[in-house]
């Protein structure tokens, strides 16, 4: 069950995204990608949204062409992680995402968000009673791959994946920004009413993820980040704290890493996060910009 949940962490405010309602014209920017300048270095950075499918390729000119310049890849999470980092995250699940023996996931819930939480795992074909003894927190992953699964998304077909893929291929140095354990360790760390405001978040989302996917990935695809703004507003309005959590403050940590590039010697690096986190208050796009590096979107 737990085996993909370093790749389904990775998938945190991507969801946001399942309700993009309109494409780009055909003028201006042309996808989801960003070239991004300082006096030493090139950083290409472009939002992911892990609904792709093999019809979906080729990916855009301008991100492959991107990645052929670039001399090392940034992931978001661990995309390929070794047998010990597997061994470790599946460690801190077992410790973290479990309730005490004798409570339920049922136990922290109301009324109205059992009911909820039940409708939405009954929709994607997986038991609810397996995720009863979770902590709200795993059980939001669980239901974001659940969901994925039942759109028949492949994992293997999405964008980090088949970049590490043509990565290693050319002998690339491949980055994360965050382990697995450091994003199982962040999750369980969330006070457990945000973690049920998330796991209820997932919930309210669910019904709406297969009619729009088609759109979701019309946007990506021209760049649309008006659509993705409004939505990623719309789908954490009235969660400050849980939009804190899970998209500014990582991206405070991230622009650490990306500030480390740019400001120094090299090949461009080409940066891969989820689409969540370059659109709406406090994107990386935005934080990129405001520190001063030049900024287009192409």
């Amino acid at each position: 069950m737990f085996k993909r949940c370093i790749s389904m962490v990775s998938l945190v405010v991507l969801v946001a995204f399942s309700c993009a309602s309109s494409a780009q014209a055909a003028s201006g920017p042309e996808t989801l990608l960003w070239k991004v300048s300082s006096a030493h270095r090139v950083l290409y950075i472009t939002g992911v949204t892990q609904v792709l499918s093999a019809k979906d390729y080729p990916l855009p000119k301008a991100i492959t062409q991107s990645f052929v310049q670039s001399g090392e890849l940034i992931t978001e999470g661990s995309a390929d992680p070794d047998a010990s980092e597997k061994k470790k995250v599946q460690t801190l699940v077992f410790e973290n995402g479990f309730l005490p023996s004798g409570q339920k996931l049922t136990g922290l819930l109301n009324a109205g968000q059992q009911k909820l939480v039940k409708n939405a795992f009954e929709k994607t074909g997986h038991p609810f009673s397996t995720v009863d003894p979770m902590r709200p927190w795993l059980a939001a992953i669980v239901m974001m791959q659940a969901t994925f699964v039942k759109l028949g998304v492949d994992h293997a077909e999405q964008e980090t994946p088949y970049f590490v893929k043509k990565a290693k291929h050319r002998g690339l140095p491949v980055t994360p920004l965050e382990s697995g354990t450091f994003q199982i360790k962040m999750f369980s760390a969330m006070p457990q009413a945000q973690q049920i405001e998330w796991l209820v978040m997932e919930a309210r989302q669910l019904p709406k993820q297969a009619a729009l996917r088609p759109k979701v990935i019309a946007a990506w695809r021209t760049g649309d980040t008006h659509a993705m703004a409004a939505i990623m507003h719309k789908s954490f309005r009235g969660r400050p704290e849980l939009y804190r959590v899970l998209v500014t403050d990582r991206n405070d940590r991230w622009m650490k890493v990306l500030r480390s590039r740019l400001d120094s010697k090299g090949k461009p690096v080409f940066v891969v996060v989820g689409a969540g986190h370059l659109v709406g208050p406090g994107s990386l796009v935005d934080a990129l910009r405001q520190a001063g590096y030049k900024v287009a979107q192409l």
